[in-house]
């Protein structure tokens, strides 16, 4: 079980796409291969990484066009969930899309972390669908980026 933490223990700060790999990997498609944690626009999204006392646990990415902000790939090892860190990481990335001016900020959520979204405002925005036989749905929330500090 993970001990509780301080903010010097957990950092949230930008990762390249080979430093998130092995973490999608291991939490979102393990019996696939490696490659298959991988998106084409990875060449152009925004990688983060939770550092917890120096260790990554868990990654996210962001990918910014047509005003908004798409979340995809995220991932928290198993030991480490139940601890905020998904929480910390997700306000983290709301905060650097309206910093980008993103107009909007949404993912595709396999329909069992729909109510850990609904917790940051976003909303289902569609009906659901499967990727790899697993049931998704779109969901969203509107940014305004005038709020945020650039």
């Amino acid at each position: 079980m993970l001990p509780s933490y301080t903010v010097e223990d957990l950092k949230i700060r930008r990762v390249t796409v080979e430093d998130a790999l092995p973490i999608r990997h291991k939490v979102l498609w393990p019996n696939l291969p490696l490659d298959a944690a991988r998106v084409d626009e990875d060449d152009v999204g925004l990688h983060y990484g939770a550092f917890y006392r120096g260790w990554l646990v868990g990654v996210a990415s962001l990918y910014l066009g047509d005003g908004g902000a798409r979340l995809r790939k995220f991932a928290v090892l198993p030991e480490y969930r139940g601890h905020g860190i998904g929480t910390l990481m997700v306000e983290e990335l709301l905060e650097c899309a309206g910093a980008l001016g993103a107009q909007e900020f949404w993912c595709d959520a396999r329909e069992t972390a729909v109510p850990f979204y609904q917790r940051f405002g976003l909303k289902v925005d569609g009906d659901p669908f499967l990727k790899r036989d697993l049931r998704y749905v779109r969901m969203s929330t509107p940014l305004r980026p005038d709020l945020f500090i650039r």
